[in-house]
């Protein structure tokens, strides 16, 4: 067993089984129905303002119930939390069957869905170290990664698949049924109460507030928390910009249709990142954070760059550039995120999981959606090649940021 791959001996833990089986299909299914929708719209508009109101809609709720979902996770089952949004994600998710062409109906949706991520999310990211030993969170976060990355490989490289195969009907059903099974995995989880779970303290304004209060002060005076996190939302603000400009890039600049942009670009990125996310568990034994951390930066800057300049080339040359690229940029931002996700659930005390994880996402979202609204403008008035040769810019000026660190902040408890 000493000899088996550290996702083998994760795996074979049966709580843990459940809890991956819930993200699997949870990640699946929001990865393809975004895909269906997203590719509707902007076959509609060819226009990536369009596109971006689909991260509108699933921002909002982000912004509005952000800074509160993570203290009412902190505060019941974990399990049961699970359970109650990936049941009710299934019900909205079935509404696309009655959505028909209407663009903002298919945008209500997404709110709904969204919402219930706010605390589906959390209670997640609170049930990682509550479940897996200090040891294997490198392990737990890379396998995450790992399916993440598959799903996304699935849902959005495949989904123009899905849709010519099953059709859209089938497909929305098929979505549906992933979210109740992923329900019935995460009621079979341990029960875990929050640790101030009582009716007086849930009734409790002021204490509610506190609690919430408290989550903020942590992260601002805890340095192992704050840097790790504010990586992590300069990379994921990253990757939404990225997603939103994918359409247009992939059209005006590589001159391909959507459909094949899941097979070039999708499809090699999701696959670096599995590379990547396989690969980190064993090298992170040996290989500090900090140098994991500035050699995915380095990457996804240079490869980011790379693909920029790729619509200036011949068509089969700029093909095979846009693939290795892409290849690179996804291994690359695995490199990255692994290790940060990592300190954060070292370094987060239990009762503060469910609130630092849903400030996390919140601070993602204020952090993208300002700047994605005017960059999706800014791609329609001067082009996404132009958008992504600034975002490499971007990525290589957080280096120097993360050089600049002391050199404790990026040490994990285990010795690397």
């Amino acid at each position: 067993m000493n000899n088996s791959h550290p996702y083998k001996i994760l795996i074979a833990q049966r709580n843990f089984r459940f809890l991956w089986i819930s993200q699997i299909l949870s990640q699946l299914t929001v990865n393809l129905v975004t895909f269906a929708i997203l590719t509707q719209i902007y076959n509609s508009t060819r226009s990536s303002v369009a596109v971006s109101l689909l991260w509108l809609a699933y921002s909002v709720p982000i912004f509005l119930l952000g800074p509160f979902s993570g203290s009412l996770v902190d505060r019941f089952d974990l399990r049961k939390t699970m359970a109650v949004t990936n049941f009710l994600q299934g019900i909205s998710v079935l509404l696309l069957l009655v959505s028909g062409n209407n663009v903002f109906f298919l945008y209500s949706i997404v709110l709904v869905y969204s919402a219930l991520d706010r605390f589906y999310i959390p209670a997640q990211g609170a049930a990682v170290p509550w479940l897996v030993p200090v040891k294997h969170l490198p392990t737990a976060n890379g396998l995450f990664f790992l399916t993440q990355q598959a799903s996304l490989l699935v849902g959005f490289g495949l989904g123009g698949l899905f849709l010519s195969l099953l059709g859209s009907s089938l497909t929305v059903i098929l979505s549906a049924a992933f979210l109740f099974i992923a329900a019935i995995a995460s009621s079979r989880l341990p029960q875990k109460h929050g640790s101030r779970q009582s009716k007086q303290a849930s009734s409790d304004f002021k204490q509610f507030i506190s609690d919430i209060l408290e989550g903020y002060k942590l992260v601002h005076s805890e340095l192992l928390i704050r840097y790790p996190m504010g990586l992590i939302v300069f990379l994921q603000a990253f990757i939404t910009i990225a997603a939103v400009l994918l359409p247009s890039f992939a059209f005006e600049t590589l001159h391909i249709s959507l459909h094949s942009a899941g097979s070039l670009l999708i499809i090699p990125a999701a696959a670096g990142a599995l590379a990547a996310s396989y690969s980190l568990p064993r090298i992170l034994t040996h290989t500090r954070k900090r140098r994991v951390i500035e050699w995915g930066l380095i990457m996804s800057a240079s490869s980011l760059l790379l693909i920029s300049f790729a619509g200036f080339l011949p068509i089969f040359p700029r093909i095979v550039l846009a693939v290795v690229s892409s290849f690179g940029v996804g291994s690359a931002v695995a490199a990255a995120l692994i290790p940060a996700n990592t300190l954060i659930q070292e370094y987060a005390p239990p009762d503060f999981s469910g609130r630092i994880f849903g400030l996390l996402g919140f601070l993602a979202t204020i952090a993208s959606l300002i700047p994605l609204m005017i960059i999706a403008s800014l791609s329609d008035i001067f082009g996404p090649q132009l958008i992504f040769i600034v975002l490499s810019v971007l990525l290589f000026l957080s280096l120097s940021i993360v050089k600049r660190m002391p050199d404790n902040v990026l040490r994990s408890r285990n010795r690397f």
